[in-house]
């Protein structure tokens, strides 16, 4: 006689494991770091397959062989499935960690992008400390894509950036904001110190092709002295920037 519930159970867990064949060749195409964790849950599925189909017989069931075999069968696949399912959370964390982490940088350049600053500058201001911010904006970019075309145009952005992480990065958190725009979180309180690396960032960037008037404006806002928000940080910041821009050119 058949126990049409268990039967039911079993169909269930037959569906799962045909889904987890399917979903285990998905991921041996795009997710390699998951094909040893869904070949665990698929085993210990297949077992419990076996396990809930024998379940289901009501008139074998209790036989001696067959009950020996459905225990084992629920005993090796809750095992195996409960083995996977662990490695299985912890390589959807993973996954998700570096989902997270790429939303935050810029593809390009690998620093942190606007979300990642944002997120950085809200993490900062939670803490009792004083920081500076700082708005860059290179110089001739434009004009170095119109001549020597776009490659050329983003070696200029990837070295104004790597200048900018080896000055600023070690004391700071530096992050682009969008095309020649560089965004940098400060924390030294040392204003000495910040206006050495300042220096030291625009003659380094003016020598990188030094036929093609490279350069770059920095403004700089101090919190929370000057404001205790980005927006209020970024707008004096990005108007000091500017004037920056003006006294280079004046000169």
């Amino acid at each position: 006689m058949i126990d049409y519930y268990k039967l039911l159970i079993f169909l269930l867990v037959l569906l799962l494991c045909i889904y987890m064949i399917r979903l285990s060749i998905f991921a041996k195409k795009n997710w390699d770091f998951t094909k040893g964790t869904f070949h665990l849950v698929f085993i210990g599925l297949a077992f419990l397959s076996v396990a809930t189909f024998l379940d289901s017989f009501n008139s074998i069931a209790h036989l001696h062989h067959v009950y020996a075999s459905k225990r084992d069968c629920f005993t090796i696949g809750g095992i195996f499935f409960i083995i996977g399912l662990i490695r299985w959370m912890a390589a959807t964390k993973q996954f998700i960690e570096t989902i997270q982490s790429l939303s935050m940088k810029d593809p390009m350049l690998n620093i942190y992008n606007r979300r990642g600053f944002f997120q950085i500058f809200d993490q900062v201001c939670k803490k009792p400390v004083s920081f500076s911010v700082l708005v860059c904006d290179l110089n001739q970019l434009k004009h170095i894509n119109d001549t020597n075309g776009h490659a050329k145009g983003d070696r200029y952005i990837m070295k104004a950036s790597q200048i900018l992480e080896e000055t600023f990065g070690s004391n700071g958190y530096v992050a682009r904001l969008g095309g020649d725009e560089f965004i940098i979180l400060y924390m030294s309180s040392d204003t000495a110190q910040l206006d050495a690396c300042i220096t030291s960032a625009k003659q380094s960037i003016s020598q990188i092709f030094s036929d093609a008037n490279t350069g770059i404006g920095i403004g700089v806002s101090f919190y929370p002295t000057e404001g205790k928000n980005l927006d209020a940080l970024l707008k004096l910041a990005d108007s000091r920037m500017y004037e920056d821009k003006l006294l280079q050119k004046e000169a």
